[in-house]
């Protein structure tokens, strides 16, 4: 089976990584094997990225051009963030069988697999050694008892109403300190993520903790990094799909640590795209009736 990507833009990287995951389990569990179409360049320029970012990369990306007369199209998984059930594939007999969809972006698809989750994207030792390599750098004269991350995304979306805001990331930082503080954490570093440099360095945080701005052109490793060391992290741009996977990937006692933004409507969100996008121990924030940012008790 394979989906139909007809414009040829994979996104992200983050976007890749969402796609491949729920299009493994979907063909796991209707026992049909998953390609991507070579004729669009990008998927083969990311397999060739998985190999160098992922143990596993080689295998998880398979890339064919089967002739159109063995192609049966089927509409499934239109929306980006919405679950469609796999099991209504289950009766299709065709040779190949075409998804019209595209993204796939609901842990649903893989919410019972999340181990073999964790093991497609193991990442190369080449890329932790180098994200070790910067840590030691960052940490070298400071050891905190926490890490709080941060991620922002700007950019391409500001238009849609989906970045980080300063309002929202400030408000969210002096929320989530003091929620760390009342269980005794005192020592807590603050590590901003984000493309936009000059954005980070407007945000105000509250006074009194170590800010860290890692230097990392590699985007594998820079998720890696983000992946290992953050204790806690806030997504100020809901939609982005590098956070997502920065949160997901974390060891899993550190699950709960993870707050997002809970897009008050402007990140064309929906209650069912929250039901389906983000996981259900992760903590929705929003700005409350006296405009701070506190948890959303009627998320669900």
């Amino acid at each position: 089976m394979n989906l139909n990507n007809s414009n040829g833009n994979c996104g992200s990287i983050g976007d890749m990584m969402w796609r491949t995951a729920s299009m493994h389990i979907i063909g796991k569990l209707l026992n049909r094997t998953v390609y991507y179409e070579s004729i669009y360049k990008c998927f083969t320029e990311y397999r060739q990225e998985f190999e160098i970012t992922f143990k596993n990369g080689g295998q998880i990306i398979k890339l064919m051009n089967p002739k159109q007369k063995y192609i049966k199209k089927i509409s499934f998984g239109i929306s980006c963030c919405d679950f469609d059930s796999p099991y209504r594939l289950e009766g299709e007999n065709a040779q190949i069988i075409q998804v019209t969809g595209s993204e796939f972006k609901s842990f649903k698809y893989f919410e019972d697999s999340g181990e073999e989750i964790q093991k497609m994207f193991e990442f190369n030792e080449d890329i932790k050694l180098a994200a070790d390599e910067a840590a030691e750098g960052i940490f070298r004269n400071y050891t905190p008892e926490h890490r709080l991350c941060l991620h922002t995304h700007r950019h391409e979306n500001i238009e849609a109403g989906q970045a980080s805001t300063l309002e929202f990331i400030e408000g969210s930082i002096k929320f989530v300190i003091q929620r760390l503080q009342s269980i005794n954490l005192k020592n807590i570093a603050i590590i901003f993520f984000g493309s936009d440099k000059n954005f980070l360095y407007e945000i105000e945080p509250e006074e009194g903790h170590n800010i860290y701005i890692p230097s990392i052109n590699n985007n594998s490793v820079y998720l890696y990094f983000g992946i290992k060391y953050c204790d806690s992290l806030i997504i100020t741009a809901p939609c982005s799909s590098f956070a997502w996977w920065m949160g997901y990937l974390m060891p899993e006692n550190k699950n709960g640590n993870i707050f997002y933004n809970n897009c008050d409507g402007y990140c064309k969100c929906n209650e069912q795209f929250v039901q389906n996008y983000f996981m259900p121990n992760w903590v929705p924030l929003h700005k409350n009736k006296t405009d701070e940012i506190d948890i959303d008790e009627n998320i669900y």
